[in-house]
C-alpha cells in the first residue's frame, strides 16, 4: 500500500473545513494544519521555506506554491506557532505540538487504502483486469488531475497535486465506471471519493496569486460561455449537469461577474436545435451525436418541443443572466496566428479531429475574440482580466493554454490569465471564493462529471454508426438489429465497456462484439423475466390468467405512463423557465432598489461628511455617524476585497433569486432535484 497520497490528505481537507463551518475560518487556516505539522518534522531551526515544501510534500503529497506559504506563516505567527524575526521563522515547539496530525494522517490513509481494494476488485470482477496498488493509486490521481485546473499552471511554481506516473482514457473509464457504482451501491466508498473532489476544490485556493484576497469580487470580467455549458444550463441534458451548469452561472452573477456568449455561439446553439428538430420531424435521427442531441433523442422529445426552445433561446438565455453580444470585428494589430492556434487545436484533439468541420473555427474564432476583447493585454489576476473563454473541451483549453503561452505570453514577465478556461476549472475557482454559497456544488459536479464520463465521445460514437449504418447498408445488420445497437442504452453501455471509451480501440469487430453484448444483456433480462414469471406460477397457478391480464393492463398502462413522462418533460422545463423568470423579475427588482438605497446612503453620507455648506443645515449626529461609518465600510471592502455597491446589490439579488427559484419550484413541483 502507498505510505502517502494526496487524495488522503485532500479528504482531511474537506473534513476539517467541514468542521469548522460557521466559524471565522478562511483557506490559510483550512492548509495551516498540514504546515504546523510539517514544522514538527523539521529539524532545522529557523525554518527554511525550502525544506519546509518538501517535507509538506513528502507528508502529504501537496505543493504549496511559495506565495502561499508566506501567507501560511505569517498567519502560523500571529497564532503563536512561530516567531517571526524580518522574514526569518523560528518554531515554537510547545505550540505545534498540538497539531501533530499524525493519527488522523494514519486513519485517512487506511480510508484511503480501503478505497483502493475496492477499485482494485471492481475493475477485475467487472472487466478482468488486474490493477496493482500502484496502478490502481495512479489512476485514481489521473483521474482528479483530468478534473484539475492545469490550464492555470502558470500562476504558481507547482501543480498543488503532483500528476500521476500514468493514467489515460481506459483508467479514466475505469474509475469513472467505479464511481458510478459506489454511488449506487457504496455509500461509504463515494463518501471518500466526494470529500478528495471538495478537497481538491480547497486546494485551488493555492492557484490565487494572493492566498488573502480569495474571496475578491470580479471587477469586469466578462465570461463567454461555450455551446455546451449553455445547452446544459437551459436543461438539454442531465439533471446532474444542469445543475453544475447553473450553479456555476449563479455562483459567477453573485461574485460580480458579467456573462456572456458570443453572437456566433448563439448562432451554433441555434444549429444544433434546428438541427434535431429536422431529425425528429424526419423520423431519421441515425447521424446523431453529441450530448444535448442524445438527449432529447432518448428522452423523448418532439419536434414542437425543440423547436419551441429554439426560437425562445435568446430569452432564455436572458433568464440565466447571459447577454448574447456580437463578436468583435478583427483589428490589424491584435491578430493571432490562427493558422498556428488552429494546428494546436487538431493535435490536442487528437487522431480523428473535429467531429464536425465547423466546430474548429468557432474555437479559434471565440479565441481570438477575447484576445481582441482584452486589448492585447495581460492579466495576473483573475478578478482583473478583461474576458475569459469558458468551455467543456478540454483540448481547447489545453491548446489555448499552450498557444497563449508560446505566442502571446512569451514576452511576458510572471503569469497571465489563460485566454481559455475549463468549465470545471472555473467552478472550483469561483467556488473557492463562496464556499457556503453553495455547499454541495462539488458533489453536483462529480455525479455530472461521472455521467459525462460515460457516455461515448463524439469521436467514438461518429465512429461506431458509421460501422453500424455501413453494416446495415451492406444488408449485414437487420432493421431490429440495428435498432438495438442505435438506440439502445444497453449497446452504448457495451461500447463503452467494450473499448473503454478509447476510439483508439475500436475497431472492424467492435460492433459484432457490442451486438453480441446486447443480445445477452436482452436475453439475460428476458430470462429473468421469466424465471420471476415461473416462480410466481409455481405458487399460484390457478390465478395466472388474471395475472397475465393485469399484467398486460398494467404493461399498457406502463406504456401511456411512460409517454406521459416523456411529453410532460418537456412542459416541466418549460414551467420550469416561467418560475425561474418570475423569481429572476423580483430579485432583480429588489436587487436595483438594494443598490438604490446603498448609494443614495453612501453619497449623502460623502456629502454630511466632507462638505460645508454657508447656511444653517440640521445634521443630525446619530445619522451623519452611522452614514459616515457605512461610506467607510464601502470604502474598506472596495479595497481589500473589491467589493462595490454594486456587487453588494447583486449579492442581494443572487440570494433573493436564489431563494424564490427554490421556493416556487417546489411550490409549482418542478424542482430538478427532486427529478434528477
Amino acid at each position: 500500500m502507498p505510505e502517502s497520497s494526496p487524495l488522503a490528505a485532500l479528504a482531511f481537507l474537506r473534513v476539517n473545513w467541514d468542521q469548522h463551518q460557521g466559524e471565522r475560518y478562511d483557506h490559510i487556516d483550512n492548509f495551516l494544519p498540514f504546515v504546523a505539522h510539517c514544522l514538527n518534522g523539521i529539524a532545522s531551526d529557523p525554518v527554511s521555506t525550502d525544506d519546509l515544501r518538501e517535507e509538506v510534500l513528502r507528508e502529504f503529497g501537496l505543493r504549496i506554491p511559495r506565495n502561499a506559504l508566506s501567507a501560511i506563516l505569517s498567519r502560523a505567527s500571529r497564532s503563536g506557532l512561530v516567531s517571526r524575526r524580518g522574514r526569518t521563522f523560528y518554531k515554537n515547539l510547545s505550540e505545534l505540538r498540538q497539531y501533530d496530525l499524525s493519527d488522523r494522517r494514519q486513519m485517512g490513509m487506511r480510508t484511503y487504502n480501503a478505497t483502493l481494494d475496492k477499485l482494485r476488485a471492481f475493475v477485475k470482477e467487472s472487466f478482468d483486469r488486474e490493477w496493482s496498488e500502484a496502478e490502481a493509486d495512479s489512476a485514481l490521481i489521473g483521474w482528479l488531475d483530468n478534473r484539475s485546473v492545469d490550464v492555470l499552471g502558470a500562476f504558481v511554481d507547482g501543480r498543488p497535486i503532483p500528476s500521476p506516473q500514468y493514467s489515460g482514457v481506459a483508467s479514466e473509464y475505469l474509475v469513472n465506471a467505479f464511481a458510478k457504482h459506489a454511488l449506487e451501491r457504496d455509500p461509504e466508498g463515494f463518501e471518500f471519493l466526494q470529500s478528495v473532489v471538495k478537497g481538491a476544490f480547497l486546494t485551488n485556493a493555492l492557484l490565487y496569486p494572493d492566498l488573502g484576497a480569495v474571496n475578491r469580487r470580479f471587477a469586469s470580467t466578462e465570461f463567454y460561455f461555450d455551446t455546451p455549458v449553455l445547452l446544459r444550463a437551459l436543461g438539454l441534458s442531465v439533471p446532474e449537469q444542469r445543475t453544475a451548469a447553473t450553479e456555476l452561472l449563479e455562483l459567477l452573477y453573485a461574485s460580480n461577474a458579467h456573462l456572456r456568449c458570443f453572437r456566433h455561439t448563439f448562432d451554433e446553439m441555434q444549429s444544433v436545435l434546428n438541427a434535431v428538430t429536422h431529425q425528429l420531424q424526419l423520423g431519421d435521427v441515425r447521424y446523431s451525436f453529441g450530448e444535448t442531441v442524445n438527449y432529447l433523442i432518448d428522452h423523448g422529445w418532439t419536434a414542437l418541443d425543440v423547436e419551441e426552445i429554439r426560437i425562445d433561446l435568446e430569452r432564455r438565455l436572458e433568464a440565466l443572466h447571459v447577454a448574447v453580444e456580437d463578436t468583435p470585428p478583427h483589428q490589424v494589430e491584435l491578430t493571432l496566428d490562427e493558422s498556428r492556434l488552429a494546428e494546436l487545436l487538431d493535435a490536442e484533439v487528437g487522431p480523428g479531429g473535429y467531429a464536425n468541420p465547423n466546430a474548429r473555427d468557432k474555437d479559434v474564432d471565440s479565441l481570438t475574440a477575447i484576445h481582441r476583447l482584452r486589448g492585447g493585454g495581460h492579466f495576473v489576476h483573475l478578478e482583473d482580466a478583461r474576458a475569459v473563454f469558458v468551455t467543456t473541451n478540454a483540448a481547447v483549453a489545453r491548446a489555448s493554454s499552450k498557444y497563449y503561452r508560446s505566442e502571446v505570453g512569451r514576452h511576458e514577465i510572471g503569469a497571465t490569465v489563460p485566454l481559455c478556461m475549463l468549465d470545471w476549472t472555473l467552478t472550483t475557482l469561483v467556488w473557492v471564493k463562496q464556499p457556503t454559497s453553495a455547499p454541495d456544488l462539488p458533489r453536483a459536479r462529480l455525479i455530472a462529471d461521472i455521467s459525462a464520463g460515460l457516455t461515448p465521445s463524439d469521436a467514438l460514437w461518429v465512429k461506431y454508426a458509421d460501422e453500424i449504418d455501413r453494416l446495415r447498408e451492406r444488408g449485414d445488420l437487420s432493421a431490429e438489429r440495428y435498432g438495438l445497437l442505435r438506440y439502445s442504452m444497453t449497446a452504448r453501455r457495451a461500447l463503452m465497456d467494450l473499448t473503454l471509451g478509447d476510439e483508439a480501440s475500436f475497431g472492424p469487430g467492435t460492433v459484432q462484439e457490442v451486438l453480441r453484448a446486447s443480445e445477452a444483456a436482452v436475453r439475460a433480462d428476458v430470462e429473468a423475466e421469466l424465471e420471476d414469471a415461473e416462480a410466481a406460477r409455481g405458487h399460484a397457478e390457478v390465478r395466472i390468467r388474471a395475472t397475465e391480464a393485469q399484467l398486460r393492463d398494467a404493461e399498457t398502462a406502463r406504456g401511456r405512463a411512460e409517454d406521459q413522462a416523456t411529453v410532460s418533460e418537456a412542459e416541466l422545463l418549460r414551467v420550469t423557465a416561467r418560475v425561474d423568470a418570475t423569481a429572476q423579475s423580483i430579485a432583480r427588482l429588489v436587487g436595483r432598489g438594494a443598490f438604490v438605497i446603498l448609494f443614495t446612503a453612501a453619497l449623502v453620507g460623502s456629502v454630511i461628511s466632507v462638505l460645508e455648506f454657508p447656511w444653517p443645515v440640521p445634521r443630525p449626529i446619530a445619522l451623519s455617524s452611522a452614514l459616515g461609518f457605512l461610506v467607510l465600510l464601502l470604502m474598506l471592502a472596495n479595497l481589500v476585497l473589491g467589493t462595490t455597491v454594486q456587487s453588494l446589490s447583486r449579492t442581494v439579488e443572487y440570494a433573493i433569486e436564489k431563494r424564490l427559484k427554490s421556493l416556487l419550484r417546489r411550490q409549482f413541483g418542478v424542482d430538478p432535484a427532486s427529478r434528477a
